[in-house]
């Protein structure tokens, strides 16, 4: 799943080079910010990818645009959703969020969007955050973002699994204090990183983490 979309996210980003002036042209005339646009596009590969354009304020830098990249996979779940933020070292990781994942967010957030106007309003506000390792545990983190927080674990140095999502109010024991250091960091600004148009080289997975025992208590509450 993480070659099949790291190759093809490519095909999607040179695709949308060539819409990059109509969307500059659009927000220069915008008057309300953030201003957001979203496109999709089929690759050759058959992969139907969502890029949502935002721009946070008129008079901008390069720390006020920024893109969100991601597609789904189908299963016999559900789809399953995968999101490409890049990493501090240039390269690119992916965040995959399974169909219960997104129930409980629709669930915990009261929403009554489902699918991919689900999937987008998820991903408008809750791009990105910080991560928080679990106690003992083994590659089980939480990562903090806008709106609540995703509790998962990485199953490589490259991909993370959100398994369930929590809002901040639901924070039990060690999660509150460590929970709340970061939700109080989301009033200020998140740093946009950027990779190099070489990162499907530099990404490739070079170390797959072992299974976590899950005959071991966890203490996270789905």
């Amino acid at each position: 799943m993480y070659r099949e979309v790291l190759l093809d996210s490519d095909n999607m980003i040179k695709w949308s080079v060539h819409n990059a002036k109509n969307l500059r042209r659009l927000s220069l005339k915008a008057t309300k910010f953030p201003f957001e646009k979203t496109l999709t596009h089929t690759t050759p590969r058959k992969n139907e990818w969502t890029m949502i354009f935002v721009v946070l304020r008129k008079v901008r830098t390069n720390q006020d645009i920024y893109n969100i990249l991601y597609t789904s996979l189908r299963a016999d779940e559900g789809d399953i959703y995968m999101l490409l933020t890049p990493s501090k070292k240039s390269t690119m990781t992916a965040s995959v969020f399974p169909p219960h994942f997104m129930k409980r967010f629709r669930e915990r957030m009261g929403l009554e969007l489902k699918g991919k106007e689900l999937a987008r309003r998820y991903f408008i506000l809750n791009d990105s955050g910080y991560f928080v390792k679990k106690p003992d545990g083994d590659h089980e983190e939480c990562l903090c973002t806008r709106e609540g927080i995703c509790l998962g674990e990485f199953i490589n140095d490259r991909m993370y699994v959100a398994r369930t999502f929590i809002r901040y109010d639901m924070s039990l024991g060690w999660q509150r204090e460590a929970f709340e250091k970061f939700r109080r960091m989301f009033n200020g600004n998140i740093s946009v990183l950027a990779v190099g148009s070489e990162y499907t080289e530099n990404s490739e997975i070079k170390e797959v983490y072992r299974e976590r025992d899950r005959s071991q208590p966890i203490i996270f509450h789905h």
